[in-house]
């Protein structure tokens, strides 16, 4: 008996698209984790964000595709001194730049500049968004 090629072609494009589907889904997941990581740092700062002033140390020139950063030096309540880099400032700043931050006391490594809004919504939404449009390349590979 000879195997039908038409057949194990068939059996080819399934195995492709449950493939794919199952890549959708880990990508779904992968994305899902890295947006709630980032909306409950979000939401950490927006709840029990402590001021704090700090001075800017220098400014990063921005590589291809990355935005620009800055390090930061400040202090907290208990008086530890955190170095750390954000994104998440407003434009114009130079080193030697005083800068008044909120940080997060339970980890004052995440912080950001007093005067940045929230992005929880933005994290929430994107992440959220692509996360639904992985999903949703799974159901169409799962179902072809």
């Amino acid at each position: 008996m000879t195997p039908d090629p038409e057949r194990s072609l068939d059996g080819e494009r399934r195995y492709r698209l449950r493939l794919r589907s199952v890549l959708c889904l880990l990508g779904a997941l992968v994305v899902a984790g890295l947006g709630a990581e980032g909306a409950v740092k979000e939401h950490a700062l927006a709840e029990r964000g402590v001021l704090a002033p700090g001075v800017v140390l220098s400014v990063s020139e921005p590589a291809i595709r990355s935005p620009e950063r800055i390090t930061v030096r400040f202090s907290t309540r208990t008086g530890e001194v955190v170095e750390g880099t954000t994104g998440d400032y407003p434009s114009g700043l130079k080193a030697g730049n005083s800068i008044e931050v909120r940080y997060d006391p339970a980890d004052p490594r995440n912080f950001q500049s007093s005067e940045w809004g929230s992005d929880f919504w933005l994290i929430v939404g994107g992440f959220g968004l692509t996360a639904l449009a992985l999903l949703a390349g799974a159901w169409v590979s799962a179902r072809a």
